[in-house]
C-alpha cells in the first residue's frame, strides 16, 4: 500500500550543478520513501554528485567550486537505493540524543568544520539561508544525517524542523517501520502520482 505523500517538486530552480534549471517528465521514476516524502529520481542525483565532482575540477575561483572542492576531498558514498550522497559520520544520535551530521571546512571561503549539508544547499543549489533571530533550518528529506545532496535537503522553519525531528527520532526508534525498499519506488512515475492524486491535499509543488 501506497503512503500518503507530502509533496513533489517537479522542477528545481537554476543554481551552481544546474544553470538552466531542471524539469522532471511525467515519466520520470522518483524515489518514494515510506515516511511520506518524494526524491528524486536516483539517477538524477548521480548526474548532480558527477557534475560537483566536474566543478571541483574547475580552475575558476567561485564560492560554489570551494565547496565542491571540499566535499569531494571527502570519501563521498553514493547510495544507489535512495540517491543520497553520504560523508561519513560514526552516528547519527549521541549518548544525549543530539543529532549529529559531518562537517566541511572550506579554507578559500574561511569555513572551518561547518555542517556540510548546510554549505550544499547554501553554495551549490543556492538557497539563501538568512543570519538570524528567524533563522531557517534545513531539513533532510531522505532522513540520512550522513546526507549531503542538496536536492534532498529543504530549508524549513524551527518549529517545522522540530516537528519533523520527532518523527526522525520515530525511525531511529522503529527501523523496520520505517524501512526504503525497491518496491516502495519502482513502478511510480510523477504522471501517476499526479493522477491519483495521493499526495493528501499537499499537491505537487514547482
Amino acid at each position: 500500500m501506497i503512503a500518503t505523500f507530502l509533496a513533489v517538486e517537479t522542477k528545481f530552480k537554476p543554481d551552481a550543478l544546474l544553470p538552466e534549471g531542471h524539469v522532471f517528465d511525467p515519466d520520470d521514476i522518483p524515489v518514494l520513501t515510506e515516511w511520506g516524502d518524494v526524491l528524486p529520481p536516483v539517477e538524477f542525483s548521480l548526474d548532480r554528485l558527477d557534475d560537483t565532482i566536474e566543478l571541483a575540477s574547475s580552475d575558476s575561483e567561485s564560492p560554489a567550486i570551494a565547496v565542491a572542492k571540499a566535499m569531494v576531498k571527502r570519501t563521498t558514498t553514493f547510495n544507489e537505493l535512495n540517491g543520497c550522497w553520504e560523508l561519513p559520520l560514526r552516528c547519527e544520535y549521541d549518548e544525549k540524543n543530539r543529532a549529529r551530521y559531518p562537517s566541511l571546512s572550506v579554507p578559500q571561503l574561511g569555513i572551518k568544520n561547518r555542517l556540510a549539508h548546510r554549505l550544499t544547499i547554501e553554495f551549490l543549489r543556492e538557497v539563501e539561508l538568512p543570519p538570524g533571530k528567524e533563522d531557517l533550518m534545513v531539513d533532510h528529506r531522505c532522513m540520512s544525517h550522513a546526507c549531503c545532496n542538496p536536492y534532498h535537503l529543504e530549508a524549513i522553519t524551527p518549529g517545522t524542523n522540530n516537528d519533523r525531528g520527532r518523527r526522525a527520532r520515530r525511525r531511529a526508534r522503529m527501523p523496520d517501520l520505517f524501512a526504503l525498499t525497491p518496491a516502495t519506488h519502482q513502478d511510480i512515475t510523477y504522471g501517476e502520482i499526479k493522477e491519483r492524486q495521493i499526495l493528501g491535499g499537499s499537491g505537487i509543488c514547482d
